[in-house]
């Protein structure tokens, strides 16, 4: 069975998770006023818009009035997707699924983002978890590929020293 065929299922769910957050993005800038608040009153989980000119984590998010921050920051983001693209084009001829599957949500995470600072000059943040911090579908496609590429790399390690 050809590797398009074995990653058709992942590669069908990452292009549904990239457009679904485009769509999000787009809804939220279009309507920053709209707030819908879940799980209790307390307001525990919402959705509404947020502008991060930052980071992950929105780190360094005073750099809105900084452009030449926010140029560093798309081509840090433009180089890393290229070198992201090598390794997923490395591990795909090997057949690597869970590395595929980590990087793949990474890449198109990262892009999403990268789209959002070069068309808007920040990202469009919309999942407001009040405990902690207000992401997007994007962050979390990148953070679910990290880790299923660290899982991976925890499995392969137990395995090699188990032997």
């Amino acid at each position: 069975m050809s590797g398009f065929k074995k990653t058709f299922g992942l590669n069908v769910l990452v292009v549904v998770l990239f457009i679904a957050d485009r769509l999000l993005k787009k809804f939220f800038y279009e309507n920053p006023n709209f707030v819908w608040d879940f799980l209790f009153a307390k307001k525990l989980l919402s959705f509404n818009y947020a502008q991060n000119y930052g980071i992950a984590f929105s780190f360094f998010n005073h750099l809105e009035s900084n452009l030449w921050a926010r140029l560093i920051l798309i081509l840090i983001t433009f180089v890393c997707i290229v070198f992201l693209v090598n390794f997923l084009i490395s591990y795909y001829w090997r057949q690597k699924f869970l590395y595929i599957a980590g990087l793949s949500l990474i890449i198109a995470g990262a892009f999403s983002n990268l789209l959002d600072r070069v068309h808007y000059g920040f990202v469009v943040d919309y999942i407001d978890v009040s405990f902690f911090t207000i992401f997007n579908l994007a962050d979390a496609m990148i953070t679910g590929g990290i880790i299923l590429i660290l899982f991976k790399e925890l499995i392969t390690k137990k395995v090699v020293t188990n032997i």
